[in-house]
């Protein structure tokens, strides 16, 4: 046919990640020649880890918090089940860390609540520790350090929690 043909253009996403994949490879060519330059690949190769970090990050807590939620809801159904009314402002059950596994082997509503509220209380220090470890293996020693800090006031907190026992 007589028509005009063009050639396929590749997606945005394909021809942006060739330019940067030219301008990484020009960079590293450099690096061996100016100063400067082999921060700036130091400093792409941080920006690289971070975002796989986020990444990693955002799926633990968003399955945690599903997992902490479906525990949750495991130790409502079996308070329904048991004729137990969740809204019932009662005594609140103690807080025994070791006894929730075998409270939840036992199929009692408090060990799976006190699982998820665990959980849901664990999740953010997770996210301080994997930070750090993502910190350090950028390279990062600042933001590795200020993740230990963060880390050592919420481990404080908690233990002046339990030996005044809030």
């Amino acid at each position: 046919d007589g028509g005009l043909r063009c050639a396929p253009v590749p997606p945005r996403d394909h021809v942006v990640g060739r330019q940067v994949d030219h301008v990484q490879a020009a960079l590293r060519q450099a690096g061996s020649e100016r100063p400067g330059v082999g921060r700036l690949l130091q400093l792409d190769h941080q920006a690289g880890v971070a975002d796989g970090l986020e990444a990693l990050i955002a799926r633990i807590l968003v399955v945690g918090l599903w997992l902490a939620m479906g525990l949750i809801l495991v130790g409502v159904a079996l308070m329904l089940a048991t004729g137990t009314d969740p809204f019932d402002h009662g005594a609140i059950p103690p807080f025994d860390l070791a006894q929730i596994p075998s409270e939840m082997l036992a199929l009692q509503p408090v060990g799976f609540l006190w699982a998820g509220i665990v959980l849901i209380i664990a999740l953010p220090i997770g996210r301080v520790m994997v930070a750090g470890v993502g910190f350090l293996a950028a390279h990062d020693r600042r933001m590795a350090l200020i993740s230990l800090l963060v880390l050592l006031v919420v481990l404080a907190s908690i233990v002046a929690a339990i030996g005044t026992g809030s």
